[in-house]
């Protein structure tokens, strides 16, 4: 499905962590570094998110206005930004145990006046 030029794509990353110390200094860097940087490079918006129900899982939701727009961003700035991430995670003792899972689909709709 080829989505039209006004629906927006996502970008979900997924982050499984090990261990429990690893999160919450995983999620301040990802808020207060990562997410801005991703946003600067061309990203709409991006999210942060820790589940209840899974909380060594932490999402990271990023929404770019075309395919185009997220082809571009994983081709010239995504190789960069990542190992940035894993330098840090490196220099937190934590790179050999987190787990990343990538998804990329379109946004169907908008509710509730988002």
């Amino acid at each position: 499905m080829t989505a039209p030029p006004n629906r927006e794509i996502f970008y979900e990353v997924r982050c499984l962590l090990a261990d429990p110390a690893d999160r919450d200094p995983y999620v301040a860097w990802l808020c207060n570094t990562h997410v801005p940087e991703v946003c600067a490079a061309g990203a709409g918006s991006g999210a942060v998110l820790v589940s209840d129900e899974v909380p060594l899982e932490v999402r990271v939701l990023y929404m770019f206005s075309s395919r185009d727009a997220l082809a571009t961003y994983e081709r010239d700035e995504a190789p960069r930004l990542r190992a940035a991430g894993v330098r840090f995670l490196t220099a937190l003792g934590a790179a050999e145990r987190v787990t990343f899972t990538r998804l990329r689909g379109e946004r169907l709709a908008v509710a509730c006046g988002a």
